[in-house]
């Protein structure tokens, strides 16, 4: 046997023994045999959707993740989701806590505006929303009846 061949079989047995180690670390439940993440659902209204009145709501009352979103609008009219960074539901009439605003795209030709989004995104205080028609830090005029979707928060 060369000493190339020994060398390429030692390296072979080296990547194989560190492979090994990786997936034995990573396939280690914890002790609850779950996930450390947990993934929380946050509905709109509920699960209802929309009723064309302004939906505020707190999803997480304490630090964690914005780990996605997903909202439909069956409506003819645009609605925005705003992301409050609070431990409670937020006022939608004032910037307090005030992220960001999400257009959700209003149905056009008989198909619903989607939006669907994953995220990671650490919010510090919590996690909120208001459902509203127009997306200033400070509006509060109602959404459209028909936005449908969830939020999920997370660790």
């Amino acid at each position: 046997m060369t000493r190339n061949q020994s060398l390429a079989i030692l390296g072979g047995v080296i990547v194989a023994a560190i492979a090994a180690t990786d997936l034995y670390v990573y396939r280690t439940p914890t002790s609850s045999g779950q996930s450390t993440t947990a993934d929380n659902p946050c509905y709109i209204h509920m699960g209802v959707g929309s009723l064309a009145a302004v939906d505020s709501q707190n999803c997480r009352n304490r630090a964690g993740r914005l780990l996605g979103l997903r909202l439909v609008n069956t409506s003819g009219m645009p609605a925005f989701l705003r992301l409050y960074n609070l431990p409670t539901p937020p006022v939608c009439s004032s910037a307090n806590g005030f992220q960001e605003s999400i257009p959700i795209p209003y149905a056009m030709g008989g198909v619903s505006g989607i939006v669907d989004i994953s995220a990671n995104f650490f919010y510090n205080a919590g996690v909120g929303y208001c459902l509203t028609g127009a997306g200033t830090n400070n509006d509060n005029s109602p959404p459209p009846a028909g936005v449908y979707g969830v939020i999920r928060t997370g660790n």
